[in-house]
């Protein structure tokens, strides 16, 4: 499969919040409203976004006029029966976490366990119709 060049993506979410400040709008002072359409981000599941991705999509939204709180990704809208249109352009949801690894030195036999973290992004889509 290939792909295009590699996106950055903390450098997109900067741009944006930086746009926002530049427009007079403060993205986390925002009179959000609480539920409806100008609720706070959902998963297609509707789980809750956290931290920087609860930020950036309530950004987003705002900016473009998504009537609309759930994003997914493409295979998410597939398999709940709907289509991504052709031109819809997916933006960066961020995924942090960390694992344990354990090494054994190969002349003592000793064990070390060291923590690895990491981050992924997932390109989400907007459910607006």
């Amino acid at each position: 499969m290939r792909r295009g060049p590699k996106r950055d993506v903390a450098q997109e979410i900067t741009n944006l919040i930086i746009a926002r400040i530049e427009a007079g709008t403060l993205p986390w002072r925002r009179p959000w409203k609480k539920t409806g359409a100008g609720g706070a981000p959902l998963r297609a599941g509707g789980l809750p976004y956290t931290g920087i991705n609860r930020l950036y999509l309530w950004a987003v939204a705002d900016c473009f006029g998504y009537a609309s709180r759930y994003w997914m990704t493409f295979r998410q809208a597939q398999e709940l029966g709907g289509q991504v249109r052709k031109g819809e352009t997916a933006e960066p949801s961020i995924y942090f976490n960390s694992t344990s690894k354990t090494d054994v030195d190969q002349a003592t036999g000793e064990e070390t366990s060291k923590t690895i973290r990491f981050m992924r992004s997932y390109s989400v889509f907007n459910g607006a119709p």
